[in-house]
């Protein structure tokens, strides 16, 4: 697909459905799968596909609409070509060789299944996560699964949310992400407690209780922690703990507390 403005340098849309494997293209939308369907996702080249031949043109342009994140192609101050974040000021997706820093990172982000790594300049690390309603199926052949179906379409959650992303910056220990509002810490308790990681989800506790009524965005996060069943001892003292976390603010639970407490 084609797209000219008069003022600028023709774009032509790249399929990233479609791009060879082992080729940088292919990489490329194997991370931007991981943050949208390939269908919402517009990569743009300023090279006329047609005259490349079999090579893969470059991209200069990416924009995922739906999450209002948009990445710009440009050189870094050591001369590589990177695709930069337009609303995060100086994010970018790391290239190269993976890194130990980077694959220790890699590591907190087993709960979270639909982030990206960003980094800085100084090689800080960031991650990106879209703000969108997961569910754990029940798998009858798999009682533990931690499988997460992310319903990015689902409009009631998309409206409700005031954030389309969540970015948690890695802690220089590289130990744990790091949750910068109550709403991120909700959503990364949320993914944690999915996936079965309830020491993980224990700790992002504290910074989740309050003695006031959540906002709307924060509540449909509160609420969706009691839509799975998990009769796991450690998963009943985690209820246990939140509902004390916030027994102070006059909201309404998503569980029975007289039933969690008797089975606790």
């Amino acid at each position: 697909k084609h797209y000219k403005d008069a003022t600028k340098a023709p774009l032509y849309m790249l399929n990233l459905l479609h791009a060879r494997e082992g080729t940088p293209l292919h990489s490329l939308a194997r991370n931007l799968a991981r943050l949208e369907h390939l269908s919402h996702v517009l990569a743009w080249t300023t090279t006329d596909p047609r005259a490349q031949g079999a090579v893969d043109p470059s991209v200069d342009l990416v924009e995922l609409p739906r999450l209002m994140l948009t990445f710009v192609a440009r050189p870094g101050a050591d001369g590589v070509r990177r695709l930069w974040s337009v609303d995060h000021a100086e994010l970018s997706f790391p290239v190269g060789p993976h890194t130990t820093l980077r694959a220790d990172a890699a590591k907190l982000l087993h709960a979270v299944p639909h982030s990206v790594l960003l980094q800085t300049k100084n090689e800080e690390l960031y991650a990106l996560v879209p703000n969108v309603l997961p569910a754990r199926p029940h798998v009858s052949s798999d009682p533990f699964s931690t499988e997460l179906v992310l319903q990015r379409s689902d409009s009631n959650w998309n409206e409700t949310a005031r954030n389309r992303t969540f970015l948690y910056p890695v802690h220089s220990s590289n130990s744990f992400l790091q949750a910068s509002t109550r709403a991120a810490a909700l959503y990364l308790l949320l993914l944690r407690w999915m996936n079965r990681d309830y020491a993980g989800a224990s700790k992002l506790i504290s910074a989740v209780g309050t003695d006031t009524k959540y906002e709307s965005d924060e509540f449909q996060i509160f609420e969706h922690l009691g839509s799975f069943q998990d009769a796991h001892p450690d998963s009943q003292a985690c209820t246990a703990k939140v509902t004390l976390a916030v027994a102070d603010a006059g909201m309404r639970y998503p569980w029975d507390v007289l039933e969690y407490s008797a089975n606790y």
